[in-house]
């Protein structure tokens, strides 16, 4: 029925959360109430409904299950999602969903099973998934968590955990803290990053973050271009190419029906020539198209959200970044939506492509039919 299917659970979800927000959480417990008593099949639609809620606050959807007189089978769900989660024999996609209902348990209930989930031996999508996940609760063990494993892990899982580290304030005084001990280097962190640190409201973590971008020397762009001049001439392969944009860009970009569409779509760009696509590679910054600039939101719960805005109603604003992640916002949500000026691009890319790699996604980019 429309109901268990994709986008149906996709629509009432929604509707169940625009209830929670405009109507009261007596309204989204009665919708929810008669979701649980559809009971079998329905309960993988009680679990989507309730995901959507956990996106945003998982103390509400606990209460909304509370009215709702839903405990049994949210319980059950929490349960067998713990299970799911860590079960290696279970499908990857049915362990993120499981992983994605974690928020909506109290933490002391799941603070165990992180460690497991964000270990560098998982799928990198699992890892991603958890960090996220993490990420949804207050409680200050998540920053510990993340600053632990960060050494561990790879870009991608790193630029989640960015997110994560981000999204509230106490984790930011344990990532500056990591960062001033040389637990983390400071170069780890996307300068832009570190640039919206510096702005930050609290004046003790804003000079600490003005003291660290001092003692970062960035490489000056002139230079670094000239660098990866050799690039436009050498020897190079469209094959190899492929492979570092998926790699490199495909976070971001779309090509071939590999990878995300939140930039610009590349096949057009390629007109420009590949010096023009290798300086905007290298200096992201030196043009900026309006649509693609990097927006911070900070909401009434304590959240710092950051990403390009790709939709925007009367009621809400949705902003995405890498690995197609997005969240949309309330604006009754919202305490401060500001533009950083600075593109959706991460700076210091330099630091995955060699000047040979860089010959190859020139090589690549250049031959898309």
């Amino acid at each position: 029925s429309f109901r268990r299917s994709t986008g149906g659970e996709r629509m009432l979800g929604d509707l169940l959360a625009q209830i929670a927000a405009a109507d009261g959480e007596a309204a989204a417990a009665a919708l929810l109430a008669n979701v649980a008593a559809l009971g079998g099949n329905d309960r993988e639609l009680f679990g989507a409904l309730l995901r959507q809620l956990a996106g945003g606050n998982a103390a509400k959807v606990r209460t909304i299950v509370a009215q709702a007189g839903a405990a049994a089978p949210f319980n059950e769900m929490i349960a067998a999602a713990k299970q799911t989660a860590v079960d290696p024999a279970a499908t990857i996609d049915a362990r993120i969903a499981a992983i994605e209902l974690l928020p909506m348990a109290d933490w002391d209930d799941v603070a165990g099973i992180w460690a497991d989930l964000i270990d560098p031996g998982q799928p990198i999508e699992l890892q991603r998934a958890a960090v996220q996940a993490m990420g949804r609760y207050s409680d200050p063990a998540v920053g510990e968590i993340v600053v632990e494993a960060w050494p561990g892990w790879g870009p991608r899982v790193r630029r989640a955990a960015t997110e994560t580290l981000f999204a509230r304030e106490d984790r930011l005084l344990v990532l500056l803290d990591a960062i001033e001990r040389g637990d983390i280097e400071a170069s780890d962190i996307d300068p832009q990053r570190i640039e919206q640190l510096a702005e930050h409201a609290n004046d003790a973590v804003a000079e600490r973050a003005r003291r660290i971008a001092a003692s970062i020397t960035p490489p000056d762009r002139s230079d670094l271009i000239a660098t990866y001049r050799p690039a436009l001439t050498m020897e190079a392969s469209s094959a190899r190419g492929r492979e570092v944009f998926k790699r490199i860009c495909a976070a971001c970009h779309k090509l071939e029906g590999v990878g995300h569409e939140i930039g610009p779509n590349l096949a057009t760009v390629k007109n420009r020539g590949p010096e023009a696509i290798m300086v905007n590679v290298l200096d992201p910054n030196r043009e900026v198209n309006p649509q693609f600039v990097n927006y911070v939101c900070v909401t009434d719960d304590g959240r710092t959200l950051s990403g390009m805005i790709t939709a925007e109603t009367g009621t809400s604003v949705t902003l995405a970044r890498a690995e197609g992640e997005s969240d949309t916002v309330l604006r009754e949500q919202i305490d401060e939506l500001r533009s950083s000026g600075k593109s959706i691009m991460p700076e210091q890319l330099e630091k995955e492509i060699s000047v040979q790699q860089m010959a190859d996604l020139m090589a690549y980019l250049t031959n898309i039919e």
